[in-house]
């Protein structure tokens, strides 16, 4: 009671209390989906980098064959069929692209796709290594200069080619 004889309304606390409460729930749940959303993408991002380091070990026989083959035919194969490997390269959910130049003089080879850390899209990307400057680069699976040989797809190592864990 009031000193005038009057009696106060009754505080309504209520509204507030749940108010605050909703907005702490949704605060708590925004950090808890922010959180998962980060364990995803580092997680994929840990796949993504021992699949492309796999992937990078099963290629590197086939530089060194490459070249052999030039020394000891003038040019580089037309197919990676020529090279008659011993132990053909076992990839992890991935290919390789190889074109050699017309002359023979040059040759590209890529993987695709390299890996990357992603919520829900495959990658597009491949890493290319390009014979003439002796280096790998990250690009577009569009932008490669290394096509399809249909020869080692088809018929030469098609069932050794893609490993699936």
């Amino acid at each position: 009671m009031s000193s005038s004889g009057e009696t106060a309304p009754p505080r309504r606390i209520w509204p507030r209390v749940l108010g605050w409460s909703c907005l702490t729930l949704a605060a708590v749940g925004a950090v808890g989906i922010f959180g998962s959303f980060c364990y995803v993408y580092v997680s994929h991002g840990a796949m993504a980098r021992k699949a492309n380091e796999h992937n990078m070990a099963a290629v590197s026989p086939i530089l060194p064959a490459l070249d052999a083959y030039r020394r000891a035919n003038g040019r580089y194969p037309k197919s990676l069929c020529d090279l008659h490997l011993k132990q053909p390269p076992r990839f992890e959910e991935a290919r390789i692209r190889y074109s050699a130049s017309d002359n023979g003089a040059e040759y590209w080879l890529a993987i695709f796709p390299w890996r990357e850390a992603t919520f829900f899209m495959p990658s597009d990307m491949a890493k290319e290594y390009r014979s003439a400057d002796g280096k790998w680069t990250e690009m577009e699976i569009s932008d490669t200069a290394a096509k399809n040989d249909e020869a080692w797809e088809n018929s030469c190592h098609a069932d050794t080619m893609t490993t699936t864990r």
